[in-house]
């Protein structure tokens, strides 16, 4: 990879970019429709009985959206992942230094 920026963000984040432009809707999207269904499922007996085309689309919709929903909660967990990891070496690392001067003491 590259450190020049994408020619499509100046900050050259096209991953953010493609999130807020395309994921982000998506996911609002299924979750707009699915609250519509059910409150219009309770209003409607119409929409009750004509269920299997809005499932199609609810399906449709939603199965780009639980993909990025899964991609979501993965990178947020490899994200705190990576913070443990961090705390865990931070920690383990000032104890090295105190062990690497006690090394140096007992040479001496």
């Amino acid at each position: 990879m590259s450190d020049k920026p994408d020619a499509v963000t100046p900050d050259g984040n096209f991953v953010n970019f493609m999130m807020a432009i395309i994921a982000a809707p998506v996911v609002l999207a299924w979750i707009g429709l699915s609250i519509f269904l059910v409150v219009m499922a309770f209003r409607d007996e119409s929409v009750v009985t004509d269920i299997e085309s809005y499932k199609s689309v609810l399906l449709i919709v939603g199965s780009p959206a639980l993909v990025i929903i899964y991609k979501v909660l993965e990178m947020w967990t490899t994200q705190e992942n990576a913070k443990i990891e961090n705390v865990r070496k931070s920690t383990f690392e000032n104890g090295d230094e105190d062990l690497e001067i006690e090394i140096t003491e007992k040479e001496e």
